[in-house]
């Protein structure tokens, strides 16, 4: 079992560790999808920049050349919606179908928020409704492996088989077992070792008993819990920590990264990471949920519902005007500044100059 007792807290000062001089961005490839990501200004969006200008860097000294180019090239230029009414605006990769330049890369800080929304946006738009329909109890489950110094000693394939034996064992049938929405993350420890792990969107038909009271309110109840441990230590051999809950409808929790910080991770364990992590599968549908035509039918229907509003151009969320002027922000090096003002137009106007 791990010891966390004499692990010390550190200050998170990711955004200061390993700070490199930003290069200057290249071309890149064009995102099809709409991604609205926040209902701020560009701040935010600046320090991710930053942050996949890090890793942009050390992908290339590792020689990861092509990589790192479309990397720099990533989100160049963003647009910022500002509504006529003066309420809060918000910043986009994609305003009225036109959208920006992305690399899509799974280490790129800005590719992962963006691909983390849409995902976490398709899952509360799909499993909920599922859930309720079929009258389904969720849960959320964590399964850890036992710390290593090399990445390559981890094989996903086989960790894969191993989550997908213990939701399938013996351990679940008295609960009805149905399906379940995996994600793998990456942790490196500090002590510079490897940490993966799953987490699980568990569905059984009934319910799993819950502690009541206390500080652990709400998690599996200790001999259950500690079943399910044991059961995950016979089938891995050598991990036995494991962590069920009631489930509390975040979504973004499964689907937030496959590596916390990777812009802190120095360029020996980036080049690890970057050749471990290559066509690795990141997440998916297990059980009843796999291949389900429902979970089909509802991915779609978002996937158009999406594009639907996509087409109905910026809306303001408080008061419902469509009059907004949209704002061309430039990548500098440091910050995103305005470059040009792109549009200024209602919703009628815009469908106008459409066309049918």
């Amino acid at each position: 079992m791990q010891d966390k007792k004499n692990i010390p807290k550190v200050k998170n000062d990711s955004r200061d560790r390993h700070r490199t001089k930003p290069k200057k961005a290249k071309s890149g490839g064009v995102d099809p999808l709409v991604h609205t990501l926040e209902t701020s200004n560009s701040k935010a969006w600046s320090e991710r920049r930053k942050n996949a200008e890090i890793v942009a860097d050390k992908l290339e000294e590792a020689g990861f050349h092509k990589r790192a180019a479309r990397m720099r090239a990533c989100l160049r230029y963003v647009q910022k919606v500002d509504h006529s009414c003066g309420h809060p605006g918000y910043t986009s990769t994609s305003v009225n179908g036109v959208n920006v330049e992305r690399c899509r890369d799974r280490l790129c800080p800005m590719c992962n928020h963006i691909d983390a929304d849409k995902a976490s946006r398709e899952l509360t738009a799909v499993l909920p409704p599922h859930i309720s329909r079929h009258g389904l109890y969720p849960h959320f489950l964590t399964l850890t492996y036992l710390n290593r110094e090399k990445l390559v000693e981890f094989d996903a394939t086989t960790m894969n088989r191993q989550m997908k034996r213990l939701l399938q064992s013996d351990v679940f049938e008295p609960y009805g077992y149905y399906g379940a929405y995996w994600a793998l993350e990456v942790h490196d420890t500090i002590k510079g070792q490897w940490h993966p792990h799953y987490h699980v969107l568990l569905l059984t038909e009934k319910p799993i008993p819950l502690i009541e009271s206390g500080k652990r309110i709400g998690n599996w109840q200790n001999d259950f819990n500690q079943a399910v441990s044991d059961e995950w230590f016979r089938i891995t051999k050598d991990s036995i920590i494991v962590k069920g809950l009631d489930f509390n409808g975040n979504m973004r929790e499964l689907t937030k990264y496959m590596h916390k910080g990777v812009q802190c991770l120095n360029k020996d364990k980036l080049e690890e990471l970057a050749k471990w992590s290559k066509g690795v599968r990141r997440c998916g549908y297990i059980g009843k949920l796999y291949n389900n035509p429902e979970i089909k039918a509802a991915r779609e229907q978002h996937g158009i519902d999406e594009r639907l509003k996509a087409g109905d151009g910026p809306t303001c969320k408080l008061c419902g005007c469509n009059e907004y002027v949209v704002t061309l922000l430039r990548w500098n090096g440091s910050a995103y500044v305005p470059d040009r003002v792109l549009s200024y137009e209602t919703h009628e106007t815009y469908e106008a100059r459409a066309g049918p």
